[in-house]
């Protein structure tokens, strides 16, 4: 299985899903859902967010472990795909030319910094957004 499969289906099965009733929810195939959940296939990133959405889990947690990107405007609002920055274009760059297992370090690493900087917003007294 693969890290998100086994994710995914832990969710699933703690939720009493079946993995038809899941798939529905979906939107995708029953066949389908068991090939991703088992490690047989690779999700796209839209078919991967749906299983998220089907089974109520966190969305940036479950695509950090199916090797995607977390939803950028959760991480910055500001954050525009369409940016002229050549700072974050030469890191798209990097970040889409790396294999997968680098990917998951780079977007491990980033849900870190996130994590942290939310923790620090709440224990300073505001609320994190």
């Amino acid at each position: 299985m693969s890290e998100f499969g086994d994710w995914i289906k832990a969710i699933r099965e703690s939720r009493g899903m079946t993995t038809r009733f899941a798939a529905r929810s979906a939107g995708i195939h029953e066949v389908q859902w068991s090939r991703i959940e088992s490690g047989g296939a690779n999700g796209r990133r839209d078919t991967i967010l749906s299983m998220i959405k089907a089974v109520g889990a966190d969305a940036n947690e479950g695509l950090l472990k199916a090797g995607y990107a977390p939803l950028s405007e959760q991480l910055d609002p500001d954050f525009h795909d369409d940016t002229d920055d050549p700072g974050e274009i030469a890191i798209q760059a990097f970040y889409t030319g790396s294999p997968p297992e680098v990917r998951r370090e780079i977007l491990g690493a980033v849900a870190k910094i996130v994590r942290e900087h939310q923790r620090s917003h709440v224990t300073h007294g505001k609320k994190a957004e």
